[in-house]
């Protein structure tokens, strides 16, 4: 017992800790933050006002790809200076081979594509909106290319990640880009799927233990890694990718004044991009915040090796804190939607605890919860240590979803019944317990 005691005094000892560096590190943020208001307001530094369009639509992954392949395609008197320029700037290589392209955007699954048959295909992956890669999705789109008759010499991929990583492409998992034997059917339906995984779009070669040599099915799953990594036919744009848009709209040899919507589509959708990637700021916003975090950290200009460790510390406690106001954010816009559900369905019971909550249908829970990568779920759950009557509750939860066609489902999955992410809790459960209604079932009732 003594020693159980002592960890526990460890522990809590260990979280006050933590908590006093979250709230040193917030002060902080708010000292810099006064700091750098003031200095702008006497140097007459003023922000431009950030209202963008894009902002309030709502862009799916879809329709920001729809807008690449439309920038990417304007034409001029038969020639395509956009794409010149694209091409010019992230792969010069194939600079002299561009005739007549053809531009598609959510083609065959993929979601822009450009290519002239015998010269060039370029797949242009768009991760913009945080998208996960999905099973053997490189690997597949390299073995389509192939099927169509494009040498591997001739085959260009193009990454456009939903975040500044300069290593983006190692993080990129190992099964997305092989090529399995059944690589044509349906992502669930291949064999090498790793059922097993809570990651949806696992294989086999994803787990740590897996060897091929141990495995006669995946012998013949042809690795495209190889054919693109460590050369030129791959490039990763994040940041350099809005810069290149707001650049080629400026330029009068590539769009001339008179295309005054395409100029300003493609400067709205720069600074969109920005807003994702976090880096909207201007030069002179960010050489004054610079400047007084110089002076706030006590930065010497003789020791830089003490100023990066002080800066990597500062930085670490501060991603400390973000993780932490993202986990709050996340709890506060699950409880309005909580509060919303109440007001719709003033007599429901609704049960809730520090990261979900939920509204019992026939046994079964209907309601919303946070993981720990922050994000927000909808779903059915059984309790785990209840009996429930498995062809019943999926019979009810089948002919709920049938009638809500704004609650398309993912699952099961452990003891989620059928889940999916959201950004729209209260509407998701509001039409769930709509429909449940409607088909006879009851929730639970004050």
């Amino acid at each position: 017992m003594s020693s159980l005691s002592t960890y526990l005094k460890i522990i809590e000892s260990c979280r006050k800790h933590e908590l006093a560096v979250l709230q040193k590190t917030l002060g902080f943020c708010n000292t810099i933050t006064t700091h750098v208001k003031e200095i702008l307001r006497e140097k007459g530094i003023k922000s431009l006002k950030m209202l963008n369009v894009l902002d309030y639509n709502g862009l799916d992954e879809r329709q920001t790809s729809q807008i690449i392949k439309e920038i990417l395609s304007y034409e001029n008197n038969g020639d395509y200076p956009v794409w010149h320029s694209f091409v010019n700037t992230f792969i010069p290589e194939i600079a002299n081979k561009v005739t007549s392209p053809i531009f598609s955007a959510e083609e065959q699954h993929i979601d822009v594509w450009v290519r002239e048959r015998g010269l060039y295909t370029i797949i242009i992956e768009n991760k913009l909106k945080g998208a996960a890669f999905q099973r053997n999705q490189l690997g597949r789109y390299v073995k389509k290319m192939l099927d169509k008759g494009y040498a591997p010499e001739n085959i260009y991929l193009v990454l456009l990640p939903g975040w500044i990583d300069n290593n983006f492409l190692s993080h990129i998992r190992y099964s997305a880009w092989r090529a399995p034997k059944d690589w044509m059917t349906n992502n669930s339906d291949r064999k090498c799927c790793d059922l097993d995984s809570e990651d949806q779009y696992s294989c086999w070669c994803d787990r740590e233990q897996w060897n091929i040599a141990t495995n006669e099915w995946c012998r013949e799953c042809q690795n495209c890694r190889d054919l693109f990594v460590n050369n030129d036919r791959i490039s990763v744009i994040d940041r350099m990718f809005p810069e290149w848009l707001v650049s080629a709209a400026s330029d009068d040899k590539v769009i001339p004044s008179t295309e005054i919507f395409l100029r300003s589509a493609m400067i709205q959708f720069a600074d969109y991009i920005n807003g994702l990637y976090n880096t909207r700021l201007n030069i002179q916003e960010v050489m004054v915040i610079i400047e007084e975090l110089m002076q706030d950290l006590s930065l010497n200009p003789q020791t830089p090796e003490e100023n990066l460790a002080k800066v990597s510390k500062t930085l670490e406690d501060i991603n400390s804190l973000q993780q932490s106001l993202k986990t709050l954010e996340a709890i506060l816009r699950m409880r309005v939607w909580q509060n919303e559900v109440g007001k719709e369905f003033p007599d429901a019971r609704i049960d809730t605890d520090d990261f979900s909550f939920g509204i019992l249908l026939n046994g079964l829970y209907c309601g919303v919860w946070i993981e720990d990568d922050n994000r927000l779920y909808w779903g059915f759950y059984r309790n785990p240590d209840k009996i429930y009557n498995v062809d019943d509750i999926e019979r009810m939860v089948k002919a709920i979803l049938e009638q809500c066609p704004n609650c398309p489902s993912r699952g099961p999955k452990n003891d989620f019944i059928a889940w999916n992410y959201t950004d729209k809790g209260a509407e998701n459960i509001a039409e769930l317990l709509t429909a449940a209604e409607k088909s006879g079932y009851k929730y639970q009732r004050k």
